[in-house]
């Protein structure tokens, strides 16, 4: 199947249009120097976005630095919805170079 960039820089109704696609995911990277993967700010990405979306379609990519200043603290999710919140708690393979995961908890 093809692979097509269907938007960049949009509002909240870009990304809800968009999920009508197939297999739609969303790529996320933690704000360097906190601990928030998604928050209050993130309005694109709205908990409508992401429960349409899914948990098994979220990708996130850090670099091994962030990780690092994380010491073992978890990434956040603050996004007003604590049922969407407590939906995406858990472990996730995290892109971290070419060829280079690891996995890391959400909550």
């Amino acid at each position: 199947m093809p692979r097509k960039l269907v938007g960049k820089d949009m509002n909240e109704l870009g990304p809800l249009n968009a999920i009508g696609h197939s297999h739609t995911r969303v790529a996320l990277t933690p704000i360097s120097g906190q601990d928030f993967m998604l928050d209050r700010g993130n309005q694109q990405i709205s908990p409508s976005v992401l429960r349409r979306v899914g948990q098994e379609y979220l990708i996130i990519i850090s670099t091994r630095w962030k990780i690092q200043e994380l010491q073992g603290r978890s990434f956040l999710i603050d996004t007003c919805d604590d049922l969407v919140d407590n939906t995406l708690k858990g472990f996730y393979t995290v892109i971290t170079g070419y060829h280079d995961r690891v996995i890391y908890k959400v909550g």
